[in-house]
């Protein structure tokens, strides 16, 4: 069975964990966690864990080490860096499930409020939106195959925010992306599948729409990039070719030829 292809950041851990690891006082400290594992409590583990973690082990690493999913050890490190009311209950014996799925809507609830009030500030976040959604329109490599015209662009996002908005019964699902991810890859895994007798422009709509999601849950951002957008159609107009003096030139060549050519025959 060929070996797993690694990333550049997944080979710098490993070089990194290595190095820690080779370590004699980490190596002490990894050997002391492996031995008196099941004495400690879930906190504990977690505890050591994280300080295994700020001197340069990777959590992959440590997983080999220790003989544990890397899922199982990130779980450990949450649950040892919540406040600590949510430690001794976890320790007291209350569900560690139950109270990191409850940090983790507390976690997206406190991220929404900061991107929304970001993007109330700055307009940051619905400028990248609406420069994503005309390089959508201008295709990216050929993703989607043809571009939208500026004639068609206010239709695409009626259709869209119709489905965003709900007005339009529709499966929209949003895509977790990583962070270097391109525009290309993105187009492509939003793409829904084209319905039967399905127009162009509403293939495009449920398409837009997904992607938008996925990008920007918050219905004020996706609102507001959307409108921005659409305020920029003109910047999908053809682009005339070459500079303004190459055209003005071209132009008086070509009158210049036509006034020194022959008259033309009449019949």
């Amino acid at each position: 069975m060929p070996r797993k292809k690694l990333t550049r950041q997944k080979r710098r851990n490993n070089i990194r964990h290595r190095r820690a690891a080779a370590e004699p006082e980490v190596r002490a400290l990894i050997n002391d966690l492996r031995q008196q594992w099941e004495e400690l409590d879930r906190i504990e583990r977690g505890e050591k864990l994280r300080k295994l973690i700020a001197r340069g082990c990777s959590t992959r690493g440590l997983a080999e080490a220790l003989g544990i999913s890397a899922t199982g050890i990130r779980r450990y490190m949450t649950l040892a860096a919540l406040p600590e009311r949510l430690r001794e209950a976890v320790r007291a014996g209350s569900s560690a499930k139950k109270i990191l799925t409850m940090k983790a809507q507390a976690d997206r609830e406190h991220k929404r409020r900061e991107r929304i009030a970001l993007d109330a500030r700055t307009g940051e976040l619905s400028d990248e939106l609406a420069d994503e959604i005309l390089e959508f329109c201008r295709t990216v490599r050929g993703v989607p195959e043809t571009p939208i015209a500026e004639y068609d662009l206010p239709t695409v996002l009626n259709q869209c925010r119709n489905h965003l908005r709900g007005s339009i019964p529709s499966d929209l699902r949003a895509f977790k992306f990583p962070k270097k991810r391109g525009l290309k890859q993105r187009f492509q895994a939003t793409r829904p599948e084209e319905e039967k007798d399905e127009v162009w422009i509403g293939h495009r709509g449920r398409w837009l729409a997904n992607l938008i999601i996925s990008e920007a849950p918050e219905s004020s951002i996706w609102e507001e990039g959307i409108e921005k957008a659409e305020k920029r159609a003109k910047e999908l107009r053809p682009k005339p070719r070459g500079s303004l003096v190459q055209r003005v030139m071209k132009e008086a060549k070509r009158k210049l030829e036509i006034s020194d050519a022959p008259l033309a025959r009449r019949y």
